[in-house]
């Protein structure tokens, strides 16, 4: 309701902070359409992607507490262009006569199956996450068909879960790569 009064005040600046949590399915799509036509300022802090993908033109990430540089959207697009900018770390210098470090204090790398694995959990979440913009754009254009719309939000749900313990297995995967 606090939105909506904004909004018919015809603001030139919004910032929103996580929208989706709050909205309905079809609250969400009526404000996707009215920001598809709002020509001011949009700031939105979001960890929806496909609303991030939906609303705005550039992602800008937090890094050391502090606004990181910005890059175009979608969010695909943003974590592709974030890992190119990132320095390679710079090799170490050991003097010669130091003795190696036990073999307990060397971090654990990957193994070759686990490097499988997050090669196919790449794929897997790209997939997932066409699957969900799909499903979100086929529950936006129902209509009135209020048992294919409950079907396809237990979709979405299962979906959901799928996608986030893929994301939690690869993020572990990847501090370790």
């Amino acid at each position: 309701l606090y939105l909506l009064r904004t909004l018919i005040h015809q603001p030139n600046v919004l910032l929103l902070d996580e929208p989706t949590n709050d909205l309905d399915i079809e609250t969400l799509a009526v404000l996707e359409q009215f920001l598809d036509h709002f020509e001011g300022a949009l700031v939105v802090v979001s960890h929806d992607r496909y609303f991030l993908d939906r609303t705005v033109d550039f992602l800008v990430g937090m890094e050391d507490g502090r606004l990181g540089p910005r890059y175009p959207s979608p969010y695909s697009t943003f974590v592709r262009m974030q890992a190119a900018d990132r320095p390679a770390p710079a090799p170490e210098t050991k003097p010669e006569s130091s003795p190696p470090p036990p073999p307990a204090a060397r971090p654990q790398r990957l193994t070759w199956k686990e490097q499988r694995e997050m090669e196919a959990l790449e794929t897997q979440i790209a997939e997932l996450e066409d699957r969900k913009i799909s499903l979100l754009d086929e529950i936006n254009k129902i209509g009135d068909n209020y048992i294919r719309l409950q079907d396809l939000s237990i979709q979405l749900t299962t979906l959901d879960q799928t996608l986030e313990t893929a994301l939690e297995r690869w993020f572990e995967l990847s501090d370790r790569a």
